[in-house]
């Protein structure tokens, strides 16, 4: 086989573009100054929409607090909600996904590891819609937590009713 031997200029441009020159600095440093600024500045900004959207993420929880059920989601509620111990009537595993009938999901697409927690009355929520608040109500409101077994079980030593 025969190689040409390469110029170190044309190892950057060819044999890292996949890798390394194709990264937004790397075209500044080339000379390329103005792909190298469009490339910085939009990758700042989807940096900062993914950071944005995985800290909402993080900030997602359900707890169980002496006083009931807690379900704070920046992403679908406004505030915080406690659902008082008194009306919860049960925190139930749905193990295919599909949402019952008049239920409220908050779930965000995310379908397996659902549990549904059913109240004996409507529960008065407020829900975030892009810039807007939206009040609504609904007796049965669907979460997903991470490990539904350990939030079931926990219900069930704090009394209570679950379903499986």
């Amino acid at each position: 086989f025969f190689f040409k031997q390469k110029t170190a200029y044309e190892i950057k441009e060819c044999d890292w573009s996949s890798d390394v020159c194709s990264s937004d600095l790397l075209l500044l440093a080339v000379g390329r100054w103005v792909p190298g600024a469009v490339a910085v500045v939009l990758g700042a900004a989807l940096g900062y929409a993914a950071f944005r959207s995985l800290h909402l993420l993080s900030r997602r929880f359900v707890v169980l607090v002496p006083a009931g059920v807690v379900v704070a989601d920046p992403m679908t509620l406004t505030d915080p909600f406690l659902f008082v111990r008194e009306h919860v009537v049960d925190l139930t595993s749905i193990p295919d996904g599909r949402a019952p009938e008049g239920a409220l999901d908050l779930r965000l697409g995310a379908v397996f590891g659902s549990v549904a927690l059913h109240l004996d009355g409507d529960a008065p929520l407020t829900l975030r819609r892009r810039s807007t608040s939206v009040p609504a109500a609904s007796s049965r409101v669907l979460v997903t937590p991470v490990r539904r077994g350990e939030l079931l079980e926990a219900a069930a030593q704090r009394r209570i009713r679950t379903s499986p």
